[in-house]
């Protein structure tokens, strides 16, 4: 069996993992992880979402700018769809005795609002990280930019977890540790990338 991939199956098998990376985070992020012991609270999303900013760059490098803006249009219809779904499923009729419904409203009912400020800040954050690594390839001539995308990277995850955490949690959580949240989200990101 040939393993080998053309240049356009490439490019499908980043765009379905940037996909897949994308819905996951969002469905993982209704949970917050608290580590008590180094006092840090942050969104179970992180296990999953730095490798959508890196799964960007990569596309950017590689088929440029539109392509890696085209990608993240994808990854927002699949994510509604995916919402569509689920919020459809969590909300039709069980069988008597079905005793699931409460759990998938308890997961899946954060969902919509979790979904508008992962969208925001997916927008803002991975167009500034796809803007970013254009301007880098186009500087860079072609030689070693590395870690010049990794700057990339960091400012576009920066501005996606302010947007993120902000939208999402203004109003239930203190804007303190909100700052202190966007902070360890971020630093937790870098090391991850």
């Amino acid at each position: 069996m040939n393993f080998k991939l053309s240049a356009v199956e490439k490019r499908i098998v980043i765009g379905t993992i940037f996909c897949i990376s994308f819905i996951t985070a969002n469905i993982i992020t209704t949970k917050l992880i608290n580590l008590e012991f180094i006092h840090l609270m942050i969104p179970a999303g992180i296990l999953i979402y730095p490798l959508v900013f890196v799964l960007t760059s990569v596309m950017t490098e590689a088929y440029g700018e539109r392509v890696a803006q085209r990608t993240l249009i994808i990854g927002i219809c699949f994510n509604l769809f995916f919402l569509f779904t689920v919020m459809l499923v969590a909300y039709l009729p069980s069988p008597p005795g079905y005793m699931g419904d409460k759990h998938l409203r308890f997961v899946f009912g954060a969902a919509p609002r979790f979904f508008v400020a992962g969208i925001a800040g997916y927008f803002a954050g991975n167009l500034v990280n796809a803007h970013l690594t254009a301007i880098v390839a186009q500087r860079s001539g072609g030689s070693d930019s590395s870690l010049k995308n990794l700057f990339a990277i960091a400012v576009g995850i920066l501005v996606d977890i302010i947007v993120f955490i902000g939208v999402s949690y203004i109003g239930i959580i203190p804007v303190g540790t909100i700052a202190y949240m966007v902070f360890n989200y971020w630093i937790i990101n870098i090391v991850w990338i």
